[in-house]
């Protein structure tokens, strides 16, 4: 504890913890209470050099176990671990491979998380205090994000699907452009949690943080932009049926989409009834650990037709 970075870290990554087991019902990265190793200094993985100013997660599938290291130049802050940490649970769900545009989805997922995360560290609360700005990225404005001083097309960070500062997923910079072209899908996500003037209601960092992790269960390994609108959009409406998000919510997350130019895909020939089911099983078990209490008038006053009332009213609710 005579390391401040170290202290520091260890009580943001209990908090994300509580975040995925009070908010999304799920233990531990893996929903198994699976191990953590939390690695606050420089070191080498398999001859590969940490870099000291980054953060990294690594999470062999299936091992039980996921190492998350902050560089001894990184500040550990809780939008970060909150980034990584996110890796580890999308690693053990749906698995998107690193590369082209499901890797940027690996990146824009775990930094919308890492964005809720950091709303709800300050008082355990989610209620809108992320300020959308994610390290180097800015999700309120993509083209205000920097990543170095060298002015070339490895510093832009698109706005829109494919606009002009979008890195060509197939490049081999970093494994076709994830970390840039990610902030499409940030910024949809900036799009549908606030007061942006399109079209619908927006979400609360709440229900962005249910969608996000339902939205988990129906991707596949090498999703693309468009078949996670479709994916997301799927789960909205299972949460509509849930009475988590209203059709207005549906609406601006599709206008969300619409803004960035991400398209639904042509069919969800992809998403099998088993998806839906594991989606519809993520965003209702957090669901199945609250308690109702129904508390019942029954003094003097309520005599007669008003108590025959209310004993058929609680029959119907408890039904």
């Amino acid at each position: 504890f005579s390391n401040s970075t170290a202290a520091s870290a260890l009580v943001r990554i209990n908090s994300i913890y509580d975040l995925y087991q009070n908010v999304l019902g799920r233990e531990g990265f893996d929903n198994e209470s699976g191990h953590l190793d939390l690695v606050v200094n420089d070191f080498m993985w398999e001859g590969w050099s940490i870099d000291s100013g980054n953060a990294y997660s690594f999470t062999p599938f299936g091992s039980g176990t996921t190492l998350i290291s902050v560089g001894s130049e990184n500040e550990g802050a809780v939008d970060t671990l909150g980034h990584e940490y996110t890796h580890s649970v999308e690693t053990s769900i749906s698995g998107m491979v690193s590369s082209g545009e499901s890797g940027a989805l690996k990146e824009a997922t775990s930094d919308i998380m890492g964005e809720i995360s950091q709303d709800y560290f300050d008082d355990g609360q989610l209620d809108g205090d992320a300020d959308w700005i994610h390290g180097i990225r800015n999700l309120v404005d993509p083209s205000r994000s920097t990543q170095s001083e060298r002015g070339d097309d490895k510093d832009a960070h698109p706005t829109r699907y494919q606009d002009d500062r979008w890195g060509n997923p197939s490049d081999d910079y970093d494994n076709g452009y994830v970390h840039n072209n990610s902030t499409v899908v940030g910024h949809a996500a900036y799009l549908m949690c606030n007061d942006t003037g399109l079209d619908g209601e927006s979400l609360d960092t709440e229900q962005m943080a249910l969608l996000v992790y339902g939205t988990f269960h129906a991707l596949t390994s090498d999703s693309s932009f468009s078949q996670f609108r479709t994916c997301m959009e799927l789960t909205a409406r299972i949460m509509i049926e849930q009475g988590d998000l209203s059709s207005e919510n549906l609406t601006r997350i599709s206008a969300a989409f619409d803004a960035v130019n991400i398209r639904a895909a042509d069919n969800n020939d992809f998403i099998s009834d088993d998806d839906e089911k594991k989606v519809e099983e993520a965003v209702t078990k957090i669901k199945g650990s609250r308690d109702v209490a129904l508390v019942l008038d029954v003094s003097g006053s309520m005599d007669g037709e008003p108590i025959e009332s209310m004993r058929a009213a609680a029959t119907e609710f408890v039904s």
